[in-house]
């Protein structure tokens, strides 16, 4: 994948140089993130009742215009914190395919960080306002820890989730008020659904899962430009 993407943006970087000037205009910038990232709930895998949503988020950026059209963003992306508590009614299951006795409960607290690189293409629609196009890869990471109540015992659980590459696409648009200030709204792809957890539970039973479903993430923010980002 990573070849792919780097192969990707040499064609679109400079392919288009004798029809276009080359040069820099390096810009910072900030999103609100909405992550979307929810888990699933099919068969024997209520990890709806069980794992949080993950919702907000926050994205910082740095990256450059290598000239009108394409561009690139080096960032860092982390979650809130969140946590879901439930109460097992003897039929439902947690880690593994066994269900969790009536009475005993469970806790679970999650937050996502991410490092990743886009691509970008800017296609000015009309004067100021840009559609943007967008290929990526990030390195997903959760901080997850999660808790077991048995006779109001908690246990928490040991479990390893090891780092994953994630692919990137997203759509969107920004519109440049003045030169040095652009305001930025994405709509992203995330391959959330790569996160595997592994470990044992309080029974020392193994469980490999992987909770989460992809997610479409919403990203709005502002840009700030060191130089003009069109010439």
């Amino acid at each position: 994948m990573i070849k792919y993407i780097r192969t990707l943006f040499f064609i679109l970087v400079f392919a288009p140089l004798p029809l276009q000037a080359f040069y820099w205009s390096p810009h910072i910038g900030i999103d609100w993130k909405y992550w979307g990232a929810e888990p699933k709930n099919k068969q024997w895998e209520y990890y709806k009742d069980t794992w949080p949503d993950i919702s907000n988020a926050l994205s910082f950026y740095a990256g450059s215009r290598v000239n009108g059209f394409f561009g690139f963003d080096l960032g860092y992306e982390q979650s809130t914190t969140k946590e879901k508590p439930h109460l097992f009614d003897g039929t439902q299951t947690f880690l593994t395919s066994i269900p969790a006795p009536a009475g005993d409960s469970s806790k679970v607290e999650v937050r996502l960080k991410a490092w990743y690189a886009n691509f970008n293409f800017y296609w000015e629609m009309v004067r100021n306002l840009e559609l943007i196009g967008m290929v990526g890869l990030s390195n997903l990471k959760p901080d997850t820890h999660i808790f077991y109540v048995n006779a109001g015992q908690a246990t928490e659980i040991s479990q390893k989730t090891p780092s994953k590459a994630s692919a990137r696409l997203g759509l969107g648009m920004q519109y440049n008020p003045w030169w040095f200030l652009g305001l930025k709204a994405m709509v992203i792809f995330d391959q959330i659904s790569r996160l595997n957890y592994e470990g044992h539970d309080v029974n020392n039973n193994f469980f490999s899962i992987k909770p989460y479903k992809n997610a479409t993430s919403f990203h709005l923010g502002f840009v700030f430009s060191y130089s003009p980002p069109r010439r």
